[in-house]
């Protein structure tokens, strides 16, 4: 007795027919007949269902497979190449069994599966035993706000970094950019990097949106790790396993100056004096010429501020915030004995080199020692040079900025940046940055078709795959005789991408016939086409009494190295069918045609002469009349 046991593995055949021949029994003996076993298996089959939406609505995959099939094998789907699932705004976090499965991370605070997850993820390690559906779990992506305070002295709740962390649809929330503080000034608004401003009224909520935002990758602090405070505010810890887009958004703090007034205390004098301007920080004071009445027996020497003294008709810059109290700058009188000649009583102030941005001074001396100081100043030491505060003044020297260096270059995925250097303090930088490359455009691939000869009576065509394209159409006519013109007329339409040959026959004998291949999409339900081949011409049978179809196409060189602006000429042969024919009459179409995969990197004329146009790589095809080709790879360095 012989017993074979039969396993059915495919899906698509489930009658198993078995021949034995030949069968030894246990005697050594052969058997005298054969044995034919023809068994139908019953194995069943389910479909395994991809969705790409929560709510189980658009199929992305569909599968079937048989009974008891392991689905271990799909367990990467969505995630790895060629079955990569993506949806913007959002990240793939894997499969779930259950339909509208919508969480904002992975796992929970403590790096616990989210037990919203709990029980629903797909088990890949088991078998198939029924129809399965499967679908997707999106995870928001997250986004960072980073803030420029644009001033050193900015205050942002004690902040020293700020940084968000949010889904795709979530509020930033703006309690520390509300409450930003910078001394002088008040918040106006906050600029991102398009000029694009939030101002006072919409300081509670910042929506994401899709303009302004970098995508960047590394970060480190992944999205399933955020989580509120006690007061409700976003936090971040790290620790993760999967890994998550991220988008930046900079804002950059738009501050205005707080606006004061200057008031004069006439003191132990009488008078009115005053002021009717509003100030702020870097501008210019202009002291009030206008003096007070002086007390019995004295006379008014001067105004004071803090320490210094000003005379009438005196300016000074507005630098300093901490002299105003309540947004008020006040300048008090003061006065001297009338009757005593005044001594002056000098103090020295030393010279203060100026900067980029601020003034410098002279060296001089001033009268401001005592209560009798006049507030005069002087050149030298001994008070007999009198000069105005405005001659003290060394003007800043503003910035004398040395060239851009470019710091980061930039990529079709992120911004670059580019700084520069002041000569006059190489302290002070100024960077910028340089707008994201735009992607180049790919060269549209050549459509390419060609033809040889299927018996006497037909003609095989082939042509080349065009990407995105819904189908072909061939069109094929004589071709034209003397005065007789024929119009290729289509007579094959191929749909889907996946045929790239067909074969017309019932076609008459040694006769030349001229083809067209055009690609084609659906847009709106309509044909448009996409590409069209050059024509290719050929003869059924391959040849006639006098003409022969091109067999192969020869080059000398099948590459060509250049640098840009030089030229090459390729050299090029037919090699014909029957060698003793003449090939087909020019008129039909040149013996040899030239085309270029990416006329940007090198052109190519009629007669095969390559020009260099810019660095990079391509191709130079190069056609007989029946399409038979050669390739010619082009380097342009």
């Amino acid at each position: 007795t012989v017993r074979y046991s039969i396993r059915q593995e495919s899906i698509d055949n489930y009658t198993t027919t078995v021949t034995l021949k030949n069968i030894e029994g246990d005697d050594g003996k052969k058997a005298t007949s054969y044995l034919q076993i023809l068994n139908t298996y019953g194995t069943s089959k389910h479909s395994l269902t991809f969705y790409e939406d929560t709510a189980g609505t658009s199929v992305w995959k569909e599968l079937t497979l048989i009974d008891g099939a392991s689905l271990k094998k799909y367990a990467d789907y969505g995630t790895e190449k060629p079955n990569i699932l993506e949806k913007e705004g959002y990240t793939f976090a894997g499969w779930a069994t259950e339909p509208n499965i919508v969480v904002d991370s992975y796992r929970d605070k403590n790096g616990d599966l989210n037990p919203a997850l709990d029980g629903k993820l797909v088990d890949w390690n088991t078998e198939i035993s029924e129809n399965k559906n499967v679908y997707p779990i999106w995870i928001p992506d997250r986004f960072k706000v980073k803030i420029e305070t644009a001033g050193d002295d900015v205050n942002i709740d004690d902040a020293q970094e700020f940084r968000f962390n949010v889904n795709t649809n979530e509020k930033i929330a703006m309690r520390y950019l509300k409450n930003a503080t910078r001394e002088g000034y008040e918040l106006a608004g906050w600029y991102t990097d398009d000029d694009v401003l939030w101002n006072g009224e919409n300081w509670e909520t910042l929506d994401y949106v899709s303009e302004g935002w970098n995508e960047t990758a590394g970060w480190g602090v992944k999205p399933e790790y955020c989580d509120k405070d006690e007061n409700g505010d976003t936090v971040i810890r790290a620790n993760a396993e999967r890994k998550f887009k991220y988008y930046t958004l900079t804002l950059t703090g738009h501050w205005t100056p707080v606006r004061i007034n200057v008031t004069y205390d006439v003191g132990e004098g009488s008078g009115t004096v005053t002021d009717s301007g509003t100030y702020g920080l870097g501008d210019t004071v202009i002291v009030s010429s206008k003096t007070p009445i002086a007390p019995a027996n004295k006379r008014f020497a001067c105004w004071k501020l803090e320490d210094t003294p000003y005379s009438p008709g005196e300016s000074f810059v507005f630098d300093d915030w901490s002299l105003t109290k309540d947004n008020v700058i006040t300048l008090t009188a003061q006065y001297i004995d009338a009757s005593s000649a005044h001594v002056h009583k000098l103090k020295k102030v030393a010279k203060v080199p100026a900067t980029c941005t601020k003034n410098g001074n002279i060296q001089y001396w001033v009268c401001n020692k005592g209560e009798n100081s006049c507030g005069k100043y002087f050149a030298d030491s001994k008070g007999k040079k009198e000069i105005k505060k405005k001659d003290t003044i060394i003007k800043a020297t503003g910035h004398k900025w040395g060239a851009w260096k470019v710091t980061k270059k930039p990529t079709t995925k992120a911004k670059g940046e580019k700084k520069r250097v002041c000569k006059n303090d190489a302290s002070h930088v100024q960077k910028k940055a340089i707008p994201a490359l735009k992607p180049a455009k790919k060269a549209s691939p050549l459509l390419l078709a060609g033809v040889t000869v299927k018996g006497k009576n037909g003609l095989k065509i082939t042509w080349s795959k065009m990407p995105n394209a819904d189908g072909y159409d061939i069109f094929l006519s004589r071709c034209d005789r003397g005065k007789e013109t024929y119009t290729p007329k289509k007579v094959k339409t191929i749909k889907g991408n996946k045929t790239f040959t067909w074969t017309k026959s019932g076609l008459k004998k040694n006769r030349a016939h001229k083809i067209v291949v055009k690609a084609w999409v659906k847009k709106k339900g309509k044909k448009k086409y996409i590409k069209t081949s050059p024509m290719i011409h050929a003869y059924t049978c391959g040849w006639t009494k006098l003409n022969t179809n091109p067999k192969s196409v020869t080059v000398k060189k099948t590459g060509i190295s250049l640098t840009k602006g030089k030229s090459s000429k390729i050299s090029a042969k037919v090699i014909k069918l029957k060698k003793l024919k003449l090939l087909m009459p020019k008129s039909h179409t040149p013996h040899l045609r030239y085309f270029s995969s990416n006329k940007k990197i090198a052109t190519v004329t009629k007669k095969g002469k390559v020009t260099a146009k810019s660095k990079g790589k391509c191709k130079i095809y190069v056609l007989a009349a029946n399409g038979a080709r050669k390739t010619v790879k082009v380097t342009v360095k």
